[in-house]
Order: C-alpha cells, then structure tokens, then sequence
C-alpha cells in the first residue's frame, strides 16, 4: 500500500526498533501486529511512502495502525491516496517459503490443529499469490 503524507523516516522514527536499512528504506516494529522483532519495511519513493509487514500485515491493516496511533491522518473516506502497487515478482525462495506455509497450514488441519485467525489471513494471502503465479497446490 501507498500512502502520501509524512515521510517515510518520520514514519519510522515514530514506531519502536526503528532503524534505516539503506538509503530511503527503514525497518521497525510492525503497529498492525504484536512485533517483537521489527518486521516493518518502510521505503520512500519519490512522494510516496511504500509499507511491506514481512510477517503478513496487509498494506491497509498497518496504515490503519498508523492512522490509529495518530502518525498518518485519518482517511476521509476517499481512498484516493492510498492504492494496492503491483505486486513483484516472486523469487524462487518467496515460491518454496509460501508453498510450504500453504501446505503446513494444511496439514495442521488435517491434524485437528486449530489456526489463529493471523494463520489463516496469512494462509488465505499467500494461497491466492500462489494461484496469482500460476501455483496451484
């Protein structure tokens, strides 16, 4: 997700374990999650600040955070500035790791494993990038 307003250093600062990786891209502790360990990348990109949660965090769930704790303004309803960006393409890691996610999720299952509902939206995101690349499993 795309956001326009404050920048993506200030973003960063403003949240726990915050710290610049490179350039314009930092990382801290994910607001839409119980993140311990920091999980949030935040990148600046000409006028806009792009948000990636490696733990699953959907782009919509962590501005909201944001908008929450009062670092992004609230949304006035027209979601002009914020939009999904197109998705990259995956690495072969990205491929093994989601595959395998999807098919342990499974198994647990089939196990009588209960998931928490955080499994399931992750379960449920990576099932639909597999099948957005052509992996069906």
């Amino acid at each position: 997700m795309i956001a326009r307003t404050r920048t993506a250093e200030e973003i960063a600062y403003a949240l726990p374990k915050a710290k610049r990786m490179k350039g314009e891209r930092f990382i801290a502790c994910c607001p839409a999650h119980d993140d311990h360990s920091p999980s949030l990348q935040i990148t600046q990109a000409a006028d806009k600040v792009l948000f990636k949660c490696w733990s699953g965090c959907t782009g919509l769930e962590v501005i909201e955070s944001l908008q929450g704790m009062g670092i992004l303004p609230k949304a006035t309803g027209d979601r002009s500035d914020y939009r999904d960006v197109s998705l990259p393409p995956l690495t072969q890691g990205d491929r093994d790791f989601m595959q395998s996610f999807v098919l342990l999720y499974r198994s647990a299952l089939e196990r009588g494993i209960t998931p928490t509902a955080r499994d399931t939206r992750l379960y449920e995101r990576l099932n639909t990038r597999l099948k957005q690349e052509g992996i069906y499993l």
